[in-house]
């Protein structure tokens, strides 16, 4: 009895004081490891306490801070219970979860010191004083943001709300008329004059740049910086305009507007998208069109720059043939790509196949085919259908016939391993001492890929996925289209973090198998400390070590080297952040050799707001709202400081980059300036650039460009004329006299007169598959891809000399030969020789990477001395080019015949240099003066700063040209696919529906990701390290966010947590309720998840950002985004099909065994939540 006393006694003290017992709080244990009983020491522990109306008002993450403390996020309120301010979290001084009595003191005294030096530690609303609440100003954390209580004069974003005059809007619309044989509403443009005065609602809003009152007159060179927004009663967005500035040859300035009209029909269905150039006329060369039939779905579209496209639907609106798309074997045929669909909606086979004439006729003849559902179902035993001699485990339904010609390209499989390639019936007991689940229905478990080559051929990829028992990826192999295999095989801890990775990879069936193991050890607060990467048996090599700041900032990295503590690490890299989180520095730029550090080998610096160093007359400012405005940088080859300043016209586009060395007698040397001019659309009309020396006695201008462009097809490049005569820089052709460049019906570029390009050839993904030069077959690249549009191989002829890459899972071989593969901070380079081992010597290299990705220095330890040495350094102009005249010589490994067996020499052959990552990470393609980035969708040229292809995204960016490169501001933005510039904006009600979002993301990748932020706050997917795929529902969650987030369209959402006034969420005000969400899983098996219910929210908000619809209003195209996101999101990762009772207001989700749910949601008054109740129907 005494024992058990005493045991009471010590435990009641740690009750009272894990939390204040004096306030309502709400707990949250989230276990880390694996126990039976409840041990508060194992678990993430997490407190969110209320106040008398059940708001939070103080959120603390236990022991969440880089030395075990607590992180605090205070919560306040104004008189009217809403959130002016949202204060940043800080450090506490405890750990044991209790409530703090001064947070506002202890949040200013932490961003007061520690390098933010912020008065204000929080971001903050400024309300209309009205019921509608409307915000009109809104201001970051930061002095230089702080909202100015005297006046308007400050960096915020303000907002005015009007209504429009007279003749300030023209009146356009759109006729739709049926037409009964092509089975769709023919269009007419019709333009009536102008809008009445009070017609329509106009907002204005002025970004963080503009220090003054939002102006709200008529006078043009007063309005830079702001955005005008116009909508209808219904809220559909007719126009957005913005202002920019133009100065002539002579010095004069004009100031106009740059118009985007949106044209409705009589539905409400938007019908044409008219961009500046159209000047609010039609013009097929200039305009988006849209054509629906009488299902109000999109039938028949037409971007600037392409043919007509045509779509067909099956019976539950399901997409099947697109067209015209060309042959993916690269015949130059037309026809359409097809897709089929298991019951459950899921992709199960798609193809190819030829077709003349595709028209609207055509079109309607394949739709009057497919109206029906056509649903493949699997063999429950043995069996299987030959499609196009390739073996398929899936059942034709017997009254459906394949198109004529059809050529398969894809086939997924689900639920089951009973198909060729596959493992079977797992034959493992456990992968990775992990037991390996045998029952896998609803998850991907494989996939069978064509690497198209000729008609005739089928060479394939062949994939299949194996999970534990809870469902997570533990291998996943793929066979490759030459006989060999990639493996990668993860140890997965309780929560699912990765604990290793294993990568096999073999070239063929012959060919040396090559293994890397990759290490993660994590902090107690879940961050990654260690990362390890180890070859065979060889001595693991360390990729970081990191430190991070009390609030779980990254603030030093160290890298390289076999001391996986990481004390001895080749390079310590320094990070530092402004209060906003974006990035400042790289190192310090005033010296690379600390005391007690390795001297560092590239130092980066950033500025935003900051005091400009160098004005250039007033070009260069101070910018606030995310623009960079200098950027530093040096290295050791000369030990000098080098810098850019950057200028921007109102439309946030780069027309300036001024290059200076700040610490010169003669700062200003002009040596590398970029100066860029742009039409309306967006697109480069001039450049100048400046080059090859770096002296402060003569500048040397290497390019004087002029573009001229189609008259019809306004953002169609025909020519670009070089007026310097320089041979560096841009090439230009001696003939001015004919067009540089011509293209084929889909906006592709098909020849290049100044590259000596005579013809290209692409694929089905609009992917080149030929390029021939000087029309000579002994002058040309082939390329070879799957079917998904990745590159697997090319071949380069240049005369007798045939060079194969073959790019297998990231291990990149050259004839036959392994070349080098990635590491998490650079790549192996593998060098051979007779004395070599067999499967070669393998040399660590490390690259130094910018804020864009752009590889700025590669490293290595010299094999013969020990020493660290630069093999290269890369310096960029904004749009990509490579500086030249200042930078150390290229040096490689190559083979050696004695020990160590390998050198370091000199680069004397550019094609010597195999590892060609560079501008943003993405391959230079240098080969036979060809000299584009292969960004992976698409093609870039950094002498002209643009894609020679058009977006396949276009549509989410009408306002900018389809060639235009990250929106022409590259100092900001990053394509990381090809396929549109990386920018969902969340703001939080409290710190409790941030960290509930936070964690409601994560859950529905599987773990994969988490949410970050950029440095404007917009939501991003951060990687984990969890190296697998997923399970189907998992990886729809994935894409439904990676499509919102790819969107240029940004969604300001707000997160609430059971906000009484909310029901789950709100498309009108912008609102989810991720409180609301979390109910769903709550309420058992079945029905509508919570992961389901947030991607079907997540999308409706993205469309109607997309459709231009701004916070308060209810989009026209509401039911249409209704149905989009429960058919494209929301079925996808409940896994199950939802059906609404419009009446009632229940829902019945069709389950895969069969059953059904029905499901119904009530609000619940005691929590301001609500309540879900879901019922099996049998």
């Amino acid at each position: 009895m005494k024992n058990k006393i005493i045991y009471i006694l010590l435990v009641l003290p740690f009750i009272m004081i894990g939390q204040t017992t004096s306030k309502n709080y709400v707990k949250t244990l989230t276990y880390r490891n694996f126990t039976s009983v409840s041990n508060p020491d194992l678990a993430q522990v997490d407190v969110v306490y209320l106040d008398g109306l059940g708001r939070p008002i103080q959120q603390i993450q236990g022991k969440k801070s880089a030395s075990g403390k607590d992180i605090i996020t205070h919560i306040e309120y104004d008189n009217y219970g809403r959130q002016d301010k949202q204060y940043l979290p800080y450090p506490s001084a405890n750990s044991n979860l209790e409530f703090d009595m001064s947070p506002v003191g202890n949040t200013n005294a932490y961003y007061t010191m520690n390098g933010f030096y912020a008065p204000n530690p929080y971001s903050q609303t400024i309300f209309e004083e009205s019921p509608l609440s409307r915000t009109l100003r809104q201001a970051a954390p930061g002095g230089e943001w702080q909202v100015s209580t005297t006046d308007q004069n400050d960096h915020t974003v303000k907002y005015a709300y009007l209504t429009n005059i007279a003749n300030e809007t023209k009146k356009l619309n759109a006729t739709a008329t049926w037409n009964s044989s092509t089975k769709l509403y023919d269009i007419t443009f019709v333009s009536n004059g102008n809008y009445e005065a009070g017609k329509l609602y106009k907002t204005i809003i002025q970004d963080e740049n503009k220090a003054a009152a939002i102006y709200t007159g008529s006078f043009t060179a007063s309005k830079m910086n702001t955005t005008e927004e116009f909508k209808d009663a219904d809220g559909k967005l007719i126009l957005k305009r913005v202002y920019n500035s133009y100065t002539a040859s002579s010095g004069l300035t004009t100031y106009s507007a740059r118009n985007t009209y949106y044209v409705y029909d009589q539905f409400g269905n938007l019908t044409y998208v008219l961009p500046p150039l159209s000047s609010s006329a039609l013009s097929d060369g200039t305009c988006y069109q849209y054509k629906y039939d009488d299902r109000n779905r999109n039938v028949e579209k037409r971007i600037p720059g392409k043919q007509w496209e045509y779509i067909v639907y099956d019976a539950q609106d399901r997409v099947v043939a697109t067209g015209p798309v060309y042959s993916p074997f690269g015949t130059g045929e037309e026809g359409w790509m097809y897709n089929l669909y298991d019951a459950y909606g899921r992709l199960s086979i798609s193809g190819w196949f030829p077709a003349t004439g595709i028209d609207s006729s055509a079109r309607a003849a394949l739709q009057n085919n497919n109206n029906s559902t056509i649903n493949l179902t699997r063999y429950n035993q043995a069996g299987s259908t030959t499609i196009d001699g390739v073996t398929v485990d899936y059942i034709l339904p017997s009254n459906f016939v394949l198109p004529i010609g059809f050529k398969i390209l894809k086939v997924n499989y689900y639920d089951n391993y009973k198909f060729a390639g596959s493992p079977g019936n797992p034959p493992f007991l456990s992968i990775e001492g992990q037991s390996v689940a045998s029952v896998v229905t609803g998850l991907p478990t494989g996939s069978w890929t064509r690497v198209p080559t000729t008609a005739s051929e089928t060479k394939n990829e062949v994939s299949y996925i194996m999970y534990d028992v809870k469902g997570r990826v533990i291998r996943n192999r793929t066979a490759n289209h030459l006989g060999g295999y990639a493996i990668v095989s993860n140890k997965l801890d309780f929560d699912g973090s990765l604990v290793y990775s294993i990568t096999s990879n073999r070239r063929t069936s012959l060919s040396n198998t090559y293994t890397t193991r990759e290490d993660l050890v994590y902090t107690n607060q879940d961050r990654i400390l260690s990362h390890s990467h180890k070859i065979g048996t060889l001595a693991p090599q360390l990729m970081a070590y990191n430190t991070y700041n009390e609030i779980g900032q990254l603030i030093r990295k160290n890298v390289g080297g076999t001391d996986i503590s990481g004390v001895a690490a080749l390079q310590k890299v320094d990070y530092k952040y402004n209060i906003r989180g974006w990035l400042k520095e790289i190192n310090n730029t005033k010296d690379l050799a600390l005391p007690n550090d390795p001297q560092d080998l590239f130092a980066f610096k950033i500025s935003y707001q900051d005091t400009i160093s160098q004005t250039m007359n007033g070009r260069v400012k101070s910018l606030y709202n995310g623009n960079i405005s200098e950027t530093f940088w040096r290295t050791p080859s000369d030990n000098i400081k080098r810098a850019y300043g950057y200028s921007y016209d109102s439309q946030d586009q780069l027309t300036g980059a001024y290059y200076y060395i700040p610490t010169a007698s003669v700062p200003i040397r002009n040596s590398y300036n970029e100066m860029i001019y742009y039409d309306g659309n967006g697109n480069i009309r001039n450049i100048e650039r400046n080059g090859e020396s770096d002296t402060s006695s003569s500048t040397i201008e290497i390019d004087d460009l002029t573009y001229t462009y189609d008259t019809t097809i306004k953002d169609r490049l025909l020519k670009v004329v070089d007026a310097s005569a320089h041979p560096k820089g841009f090439k230009d052709s001696p003939t001015n006299t004919v067009n540089d460049y011509t293209y084929d019906n889909n906006g592709n570029l098909t020849s290049d007169q100044n590259k000596g390009i005579t013809s290209i050839t692409y694929n089905h993904r609009n992917l080149p598959l030929v390029i021939v030069f000087n029309n000579s077959s002994t002058q040309k690249i082939n390329y070879i891809y799957n079917a998904d549009g990745a590159k697997v191989q090319k071949v380069v002829t240049d005369g007798s000399l045939i060079t194969t890459t073959d790019y297998l899972s990231g291990f990149q071989y050259t004839n036959n030969v392994l070349d080098f593969y990635p590491t998490p901070e650079g790549y192996v380079k593998v060098t051979w020789g007779v004395s070599a081992p067999s499967l070669g010597i393998h040399n660590y290299v490390f690259n130094y990477k910018d804020h864009l990705g752009n590889t700025r220095v590669s490293y290595t330890v010299d094999p013969a001395d020990g020493i660290l040495k630069i093999l290269e350094e890369n310096h960029y102009y904004p749009f990509g080019l490579k500086h030249n005249g200042y930078t150390s010589a290229q040096q490689m490994l190559r083979e050696f015949q004695t020990e160590p067996f390998v050198v370091i020499t000199p680069v004397i052959n550019a094609s010597d240099a195999t590892y060609k990552y560079k501008y943003n990470g993405k391959e230079q393609q240098d080969e036979l003066g060809l000299n584009l980035y292969d960004y992976g969708a698409r093609n870039y040229d950094p002498a002209i700063g643009r894609w020679f292809n058009i977006d396949p995204l276009a549509e989410q960016m009408r306002r900018h040209s389809p060639y235009n490169y990250c929106f022409n501001n590259p100092m900001r933005f990053i394509d990381p696919d090809g396929m549109g510039p990386e920018i969902i904006h969340p703001t939080f009600a409290n710190a409790a529906s941030k960290t509930a979002y936070e964690d409601t993301v994560k859950q529905g990748t599987g773990g994969m990701y988490t949410v970050g932020y950029d440095k404007n706050g917009n939501v991003t997917l951060n990687s984990t390290g969890y190296s697998g795929t997923i399970t189907a529902q998992q990886q729809a969650f994935i894409d439904v966010f990676k499509d919102a987030i790819n969107s240029p369209a940004v969604a300001d959402v707000e997160i609430v947590n059971n906000d009484a006034s909310v029901t789950v969420a709100s498309l009108q005000d912008n609102i989810l309720d991720i409180g609301d969400m979390q109910e769903f899983d709550k309420a058992g098996p079945g029905g509508a998840t919570t992961a389901g219910v947030l991607a079907h929210e997540t999308k409706e908000q993205q469309l109607k950002a997309e459709a231009g619809d701004i916070k308060g209003t209810y989009p026209a195209g509401a039911t249409a985004m209704h149905k989009i996101a429960v058919r494209t999101a929301e079925n996808k990762v409940n896994d199950n099909y939802r059906a609404e009772d419009h009446l009632t207001g229940d829902n019945i989700h069709y389950e895969r065994d069969g059953t059904k749910t029905s499901q119904v949601v009530t609000p619940n008054a005691s929590t301001g939540g609500i309540n879900v109740t879901k019922t099996k129907i049998p």
